[in-house]
């Protein structure tokens, strides 16, 4: 009977948890609407500074527009495949360049020119080489592969030396290696690197969209919005891009987790 007691109150507890935290953030949305509903009104005028009734009815009128999912799918696989390549890549690199010391220091002025260099510059040049069809994934992939490069390596090197002299004393196989002892030391660091470089590899590829009006693509269509001084259409499509940001972050988080989760259920 306690038990059945403790279990109902535990569950209450949670379930008023859950509310006290979605009023919370319904709280929060509702003052960013209000504070931009009064922009809107001491502005007055749509063709600045459109309101949210405005904005949301045209993202509405968006949403049931067949071409809009075909523009959005685009975008995604996109910023998606350039943020895979980049991926790999960077994983591949970082166990290459702690096992070989000199692939490290060949790779030290690659990183330090991506990460100093405006992405504006990479975009311009990269637009004559590779034609804007490709340019928004060959960005994604500049913006994400330093971030998960240093991540994954820092993390192989922050392993301490008696953990690796104990695997190699009982003579672990290279898959127990990573399962036992690299990989705990680079899960943090991978998944908060993981989280960053994506917001980081979406804004960037719709930039470069934008900047060279990649076909069937919201860059494009941010564009055109612009161009036509259409500005309740920019700000519905700035909207898309932020609540895609949102969903593609906490999709990826919610992978790692659950990827996480059974790694450690199997153990």
């Amino acid at each position: 009977m306690r038990k059945l007691e403790g279990k109902t109150k535990k569950e209450t507890s949670k379930g008023m948890a859950i509310a006290i935290s979605f009023l919370t953030w319904l709280s929060v949305f509702a003052f960013w609407f209000l504070l931009w509903l009064l922009i809107s009104v001491i502005v007055g005028l749509k063709l600045i500074f459109p309101s949210p009734i405005d904005t949301f009815k045209r993202l509405f009128e968006l949403f049931v527009t067949p071409s809009f999912y075909e523009i959005v799918l685009g975008s995604i696989l996109r910023v998606l495949v350039g943020t895979l390549i980049a991926f790999v890549t960077g994983i591949l690199l970082a166990v290459l360049s702690n096992a070989c010391k000199i692939m490290k220091k060949v790779l030290y002025p690659l990183l330090v020119v991506i990460k100093s260099t405006p992405v504006v510059s990479f975009i311009i040049v990269a637009f004559l080489w590779i034609g804007n069809a490709l340019l928004p994934s060959f960005i994604s992939v500049l913006m994400v592969f330093p971030i998960i490069y240093t991540s994954v390596l820092e993390g192989i090197e922050s392993v301490p030396q008696s953990e690796r002299d104990l695997a190699k004393a009982f003579e672990f196989s290279f898959a127990r290696k990573v399962r036992c002892i690299y990989y705990p030391n680079v899960r943090s660091r991978f998944l908060v690197a993981s989280k960053t470089s994506i917001g980081l590899a979406w804004k960037a590829g719709i930039a470069a969209e934008v900047l060279v009006c990649t076909k069937n693509s919201i860059g494009l269509e941010i564009f055109n919005s612009k161009t036509y001084l259409e500005t309740v259409d920019l700000f519905a499509w700035t909207l898309v891009v932020i609540l895609l940001s949102v969903i593609i972050e906490l999709g990826f988080s919610s992978l790692f987790k659950f990827l996480s989760f059974r790694k450690e259920n199997q153990k």
